[in-house]
């Protein structure tokens, strides 16, 4: 009996240890942070609105990319009533650092040092 509970303790620390990784690297959603003169109260716009805006998609899946931007003059832009971003506009790497949707997750050491990866990955 004695062994027995050896093992279960033994075991139960293994599975911290063993199960722990899935919940400390998972990768939350997540884009460049828009500028934040868009975040003006007198824009009106909400936070969907700005992704759309300022982040551009990715052709082959259609999903937002999670390390590129439009480089362009959002004041302008949204001073010029357009209705979406245009896809000619030149992209750039974050440059106001990343926003994480943490709806679902949290956050985690991934979401923490997720920008030296993306730094690395986007040059």
């Amino acid at each position: 009996m004695m062994l027995f509970m050896i093992n279960c303790y033994i075991n139960m620390i293994y599975a911290f240890v063993y199960f722990g990784q899935l919940f400390m690297t998972l990768t939350p959603p997540h884009w460049c942070a828009a500028p934040n003169e868009l975040f003006d109260s007198d824009l009106n716009l909400t936070l969907e609105q700005i992704k759309e805006l300022t982040v551009p998609k990715d052709e082959t899946t259609g999903k937002f990319a999670k390390c590129k931007m439009y480089q362009v003059n959002f004041t302008q832009v949204v001073g010029g009533n357009l209705s979406g971003p245009d896809p000619t506009w030149p992209n750039t790497t974050c440059i106001n650092g990343w926003t994480y949707d943490f709806s679902l997750y949290y956050p985690t050491i991934t979401s923490q040092v997720i920008t030296v990866d993306c730094r690395l990955s986007c040059r």
